[in-house]
């Protein structure tokens, strides 16, 4: 198995699973300690007892049943990763999956609903996500689109978009770290 890039910032050892992906090693604890047993945990397993405790959540404070969702994933997502989300969501965690919608674009909705939109005028916005693993980058805009004389609509149009999956803030953090420990070290001793 290759030595995975990230593997620095995982609490629990990286194993290849049968399937040649990425899984998590765990040890099972028991009573007694000879009972204790590794085991692979795939990753669509850990993505669904997350979701199987936001739904929990959900539910607790809805006061209520949660079936339906909608999930945002990075838009760098390739098509086998949206699948595993998928299905960690709807056959292990046992929600409905409405949408899969890209992490900037769920954010450029939500900004668009409370914008007041003048006719003929476009509002141009860049969306930036810089998150812990990733950085997003979208240009989006807004603007009336007439429906009937009497009416018009608000229309979202996404320009474009960029990321880079191999820059997050963990990596600035990483940066920042060594800097500082460098500047500690080149300190004259007392």
């Amino acid at each position: 198995m290759q030595k995975f890039k990230d593997e620095r910032f995982v609490t629990n050892e990286l194993a290849a699973d049968e399937r040649g992906t990425v899984g998590w090693k765990i040890t099972r604890a028991a009573y007694d300690k000879e009972a204790e047993k590794e085991e692979i945990l795939y990753s669509e397993e850990v993505l669904a007892m997350l979701l199987a405790y936001v739904k929990y959540l959900a539910e607790k404070q809805a006061g209520g049943s949660v079936r339906d969702c909608v999930i945002t994933i990075p838009s760098w997502f390739s098509y086998d990763q949206r699948l595993m989300v998928k299905d960690a969501a709807e056959n292990l965690a046992g929600l409905n999956v409405l949408q899969l919608v890209h992490e900037n674009t769920a954010a450029a909705t939500m900004f668009g609903i409370d914008q007041k939109l003048e006719e003929d005028k476009n509002l141009t916005v860049m969306f930036y996500n810089m998150g812990g693993m990733d950085t997003e980058v979208s240009i989006v805009q807004y603007s009336l689109v007439t429906v009937s004389e009497k009416k018009s609509s608000p229309h979202i149009r996404v320009l474009g978009e960029a990321s880079l999956k191999d820059l997050g803030s963990r990596d600035l953090d990483t940066i920042m770290v060594n800097l500082l420990a460098q500047k500690f070290n080149a300190l004259p001793e007392r």
